[in-house]
């Protein structure tokens, strides 16, 4: 029943990963705290899951014009070399201090998204209800 519960839970982060919904980081969390998974592991495990998830939307985002292919080439010209940039970063430090900064991004992006959220509604009017 395990690994059933794991494909749905991987299925559904995958799909939040692909619409921009930002699933990936709920994935390394899940498979970190609920499933007792090694960080790197999972994180491993977050990045496959993300490239099958963003490969199987991107036909999507193209036809909705929600992506602009001058952006997109920038991005990967300076994403693949980041990956290898990192990657050897990550080697080179204590596995506790990458443990450490993954958390501080997660809690970073999260709070940037979470403000992002309050600021709209306080510029659309949108408040607390008082009854």
């Amino acid at each position: 029943m395990s690994a059933v519960f794991d494909i749905v839970a991987v299925a559904a982060f995958s799909v939040l990963a692909g619409s921009g919904a930002g699933g990936g980081g709920l994935l390394v969390v899940y498979l970190t705290v609920f499933r007792g998974g090694e960080q790197i592991g999972s994180q491993l495990k977050n990045l496959a899951a993300f490239v099958a998830a963003s490969c199987a939307a991107l036909p999507v985002h193209f036809r909705a014009r929600n992506i602009d292919p001058a952006l997109l080439a920038v991005f990967t010209v300076f994403g693949v070399p980041g990956i290898f940039a990192g990657s050897r970063l990550r080697n080179s430090l204590p596995a506790g201090i990458v443990s450490r900064i993954f958390g501080a991004v997660l809690i970073l992006g999260g709070g940037g998204v979470l403000f992002g959220v309050i600021k709209d509604c306080v510029r659309r009017g949108e408040g607390p209800r008082r009854e």
